[in-house]
């Protein structure tokens, strides 16, 4: 966890998310009764990061605020909202509605088979 202001430093992020050597890594700042979360892989900074957000959740439930049911992380992809369940921890997923895209001409022959749709 940083302290407050820490996530202007987006260089020792990735610094520290090369030495980690993981896919990536959380960064936490407490905001009022929210955290604000990112998540850094060893060269950039990811939008979303569903594993490290509910490993995020985990340690503010149980090691930071240990009486907390719940916890919203403020995020690049928006408000991201954990709760904790008898069988673990729920997290609300952001919606990304899709959008039909016609396929090139070649794919069916290529794949052997065409489109369902």
């Amino acid at each position: 966890m940083l302290r407050r202001g820490g996530h202007r430093l987006c260089r020792a992020s990735i610094a520290a998310a090369a030495e980690n050597n993981l896919a990536e890594t959380a960064f936490l700042v407490a905001e009022g009764n929210d955290y604000r979360l990112r998540w850094f892989t060893p060269t950039v900074e990811v939008p979303l990061c569903g594993h490290a957000t509910l490993a995020s959740a985990a340690v503010v439930m149980e090691r930071l605020q240990p009486d907390r049911n719940a916890v919203i992380f403020q995020s690049a992809s928006g408000p991201l909202a954990v709760s904790r369940t008898p069988s673990g921890y729920v997290m609300d997923f952001p919606a990304r509605p899709s959008t039909a895209v016609a396929a090139p001409a070649t794919l069916a022959d290529a794949l052997g088979v065409g489109p369902l749709e």
